[in-house]
């Protein structure tokens, strides 16, 4: 289960490195190892402002790709999903923030084992 883990980390986090923009500050806001808090961070910024705005379009890109490599790597990691065809980035995002607001939530994993988790919990698969 960790290999999967380091895959889909590996699998989403290398191509949005190139996708970083830089703050004020000069600080590349979208690092290329985020942590589950930083992606709760992004998740729940507001919308009034386009730094926020953006934000929040990276987190349900992130945890759009997530699921997309959940699904393709489904067999061989042994990770299930059940999420209905044409559920929309922002449904998945308000899910993974959902989970983050929780309980179970571990700000230090990975982002992309994080959203493994938080996808997990709010599409479970129905056992016949």
């Amino acid at each position: 289960m960790k290999t999967a883990i380091v895959l889909f980390t590996l699998i989403i986090a290398l191509p949005h490195g190139a996708a970083a923009s830089d703050t004020d500050e000069g600080d590349s806001y979208f690092p290329q190892q985020m942590t589950a808090s930083d992606l709760k961070r992004a998740c729940a910024s507001s919308a009034i402002t386009r730094t926020g705005r953006e934000r929040r379009r990276y987190c349900r890109g992130f945890v759009s790709g997530v699921e997309e490599a959940l699904r393709q790597f489904e067999r061989q990691s042994g990770l299930t999903v059940c999420i209905t065809p044409g559920t929309s980035a922002r449904t998945l995002a308000e899910a993974y923030l959902r989970y983050a607001a929780g309980k179970g939530f571990d700000p230090t994993l990975p982002a992309a084992a994080s959203v493994v988790k938080g996808l997990r919990l709010a599409f479970p698969c129905r056992q016949n």
